[in-house]
């Protein structure tokens, strides 16, 4: 399995180690409402996967992800572009042939969107997808003694790697350096969004046991990709001092941008959301309740309607923990009408006038679910029907600009080794 489909789930899982009883806390059911459609759709027997979308208008956009060669198990990066009517591959630049897996996106402008991902073997064994706890997602779990697991299908960058980054220029994709992580560490973008005219990412430098695939010296970034050029920003003392992780960003513009992450130890991982107001950061930490003694991570933040809404989540190899918290301009509080158990992308309309959540209905379910959100309910929509009731997951969510209609990527399993589809999706044909 490649990095690509762990994308933001893997930094968000790799996090510390949690130990403590099992509690599951989830949202109330949401109204059914009418299934998605597929507008690309192909097996996994080709090897084309796409982990995330974004789109600068309803008529263009771009889908990154990889390709394996299921012969030689090399994996290099894919690029898909829409045009407003359909998908279609698109050539990957100076990093085709190359090994490379792509996972983010930030469509900025018709000439201006940023992709990243991270370095691959130029050779890789064949894998088959794991099917429990979360099927083919590449999460790592833990025991009930907090012990890190490590998941043998799941790769790493290698250490002193910086991420992969490439930019497109409204005529072609070319790679731009990124910075160079510390020494003996990899960089990992969980998460790049448009910000007003620019892109911004966050992610985090850590570094990896080879054997055991658990983290230790995780330093949070923040990268804004302006004028075809990266800047690295310096982050408050707050997040800095002790080791820390982004994971997600949302902002209306340069000036009011907010981010989620985390701050881990051995014994707990405290949530935090800030806020940057085009001078200075402002960092809170969230609340850790009774149920998650050992914390949970804020891996997806967004805003709406002058509300943030933070979803977050904790890993077990028996469960997950899911909550979230949302914020008024005044206060914190527990967000529990989230419309899925567990979020795994959320997008807002453009309007401020709706929300996708991309996961799953319950702790139980297998079988990932859309859920649209009007301000004041929740409808939860199916997959295809070409997908329907097949195991799998949503990576990511986006909606065109200027509409009401969002688009999705995933995959769903079967009962053969390279079974399934990889699919985008959208709510109106």
């Amino acid at each position: 399995m490649s990095p690509s489909r762990i994308s933001k789930l893997l930094a968000v899982a790799a996090l510390g180690a949690l130990a403590g009883p099992l509690a599951l806390s989830g949202p109330a059911l949401a109204a059914p409402g009418t299934p998605w459609v597929a507008v690309d759709n192909q097996s996994k027997e080709h090897g084309k996967f796409q982990s995330g979308l974004d789109f600068d208008s309803a008529a263009s956009g771009w889908a990154v992800g990889d390709v394996t060669d299921h012969t030689s198990g090399k994996t290099t990066a894919y690029i898909k572009r829409w045009d407003g009517a359909k998908w279609t591959d698109f050539a990957a630049g100076d990093l085709a042939g190359k090994g490379v897996a792509l996972n983010q996106v930030a469509s900025v402008s018709a000439t201006e969107a940023w992709a990243t991902g991270m370095t691959m073997p130029q050779q890789q064994r064949q894998r088959q997808f794991a099917r429990s706890p979360r099927p083919g997602s590449g999460l790592s779990y833990r025991d009930r003694q907090g012990v890190h697991h490590a998941d043998a299908t799941t790769d790493q960058a290698a250490a002193g790697a910086p991420y992969v980054l490439t930019r497109w220029d409204g005529k072609q994709w070319a790679s731009v350096a990124a910075p160079q992580p510390a020494a003996g560490k990899d960089a990992t973008v969980v998460d790049v969004e448009r910000i007003g005219d620019q892109a911004w990412a966050v992610g985090v430098e850590q570094k990896v046991d080879p054997q055991t695939g658990a983290p230790s010296e995780q330093q949070a970034f923040l990268d804004r990709y302006v004028a075809g050029k990266v800047q690295r920003a310096e982050l408050p003392k707050e997040l800095t001092a002790k080791p820390s992780s982004l994971l997600s960003l949302t902002g209306a513009g340069p000036n009011d941008v907010w981010l989620s992450g985390v701050f881990p130890t051995p014994e707990k991982d405290t949530p935090f959301a800030a806020h940057w107001d085009g001078k200075a950061f402002t960092v809170t930490e969230l609340p850790v309740p009774a149920e998650f003694p050992n914390g949970w991570n804020a891996d997806q933040i967004a805003t709406m309607g002058g509300t943030v809404y933070v979803a977050g989540r904790s890993l077990y190899t028996d469960g997950t923990l899911t909550t979230g918290y949302r914020y008024d301009g005044k206060a914190w509080s527990a967000w529990t009408d989230r419309g899925l158990f567990e979020i795994n992308d959320l997008s807002v309309r453009t309007d401020n006038g709706a929300m996708i959540a991309g996961g799953w209905p319950s702790g139980t379910s297998n079988i990932s679910q859309y859920a649209s959100f009007d301000g004041k309910a929740w409808t939860s929509h199916e997959q295809p029907k070409e997908l329907a009731g097949k195991d799998g997951q949503v990576l990511g969510v986006a909606y065109l600009p200027g509409t009401d209609r969002a688009m999705g990527v995933g995959y769903t399993n079967d009962d053969s080794e390279w079974g399934g589809n990889y699919y985008i999706t959208a709510n109106k044909s």
